[in-house]
């Protein structure tokens, strides 16, 4: 059950899954089930012993989580009898991990003497050692906002060498009204630079002012525009409905439309995708 929990909790490989599931293989225990839905089993099953019953969908008591459970052509009469909410206590065995419709599938035991208890082995750690990708986001954010600090405090320390320069600018604005005509145009040029200088030294103080109030603000990374999302989105939700087509395909159903679909899907999100990247290319925000 923890493990069916961190499931729904983490995205994993069909790979991982399977690797997850692997120690609990034929696994067999008691639950306590909330009846949910019933449907007919069609096809050949994992277990031919449940070939032609009802495949149920069922809450476990205490768990929060949703399971398909399987009964055989025998117990018919039992499914058709339940009514929706109808708590009840069975005998289960593990039998596979539906991807799909990512629930675990359970067998109802047919008989009391199948039943044997069997310790839940420990569930793998699932990305132990990977490092989440928002602690990486939250060191880049440090390290930029760092760098913004270093940066202002290189402003300032210019700010303050042109407000020397400014004193030096008033000094030679006194010393050029007591000079002779002929050193006066000579004085003005140098005037004229310092005066240049001193203007920039406006700009960088202003634009010191501006990083310094940037500065107490977290620098937020670009985002993905909606196209971006949309065929993301696209790209996503036809990878899930292909898988589906193709597992079903291999369960033995007619599932064309779902392949169809599913490669549809995932070309519409690819073209999006080109065009968002054309776009940003053209605009020059790629």
């Amino acid at each position: 059950m923890n493990s069916l929990k961190e499931l729904r909790e983490k995205r994993l490989l069909t790979s991982e899954v399977v690797s997850l599931f692997e120690p609990y293989k034929d696994a067999v225990l008691p639950l306590s089930l909330s009846f949910v839905s019933a449907a007919k089993s069609f096809g050949a099953q994992k277990d031919e012993a449940y070939n032609d019953g009802y495949s149920v969908v069922c809450n476990v008591e205490n768990w929060e989580v949703e399971i398909c459970l399987l009964f055989s052509s025998e117990e018919n009469s039992l499914v058709e009898s339940f009514e929706s909410g109808e708590d009840f206590e069975v005998n289960v065995k593990f039998i596979d991990y539906d991807a799909l419709y990512q629930r675990a599938m359970f067998g109802k035991l047919i008989s009391q003497s199948e039943f044997c208890e069997v310790s839940e082995p420990s569930s793998p750690a699932v990305g132990a050692n990977t490092i989440p990708p928002i602690e990486l986001e939250a060191e880049a954010i440090d390290l930029e906002a760092e760098a913004i600090e270093l940066e202002a405090e290189a402003i300032e320390l210019e700010a303050e060498l042109l407000e020397l320069e400014s004193e030096i600018i008033g000094a030679e604005t006194e010393r050029i009204n007591q000079q002779s005509e002929d050193e006066r145009s000579k004085s003005e040029n140098r005037l004229r630079l310092l005066n240049t200088l001193n203007a920039r030294k406006d700009l960088i103080g202003a634009k010191a002012k501006e990083i310094g109030l940037n500065s107490n603000k977290v620098p937020s990374l670009p985002q993905p525009s909606s196209l971006d999302k949309s065929g993301c989105w696209c790209l996503l939700t036809g990878g899930f409905v292909l898988m589906g087509g193709l597992i079903a395909v291999g369960d033995g159903m007619n599932a064309a439309g779902l392949i169809i679909i599913g490669l549809l899907l995932c070309l519409v999100g690819g073209v999006a995708l080109l065009i968002s990247k054309v776009t940003k290319k053209i605009t020059g925000k790629d």
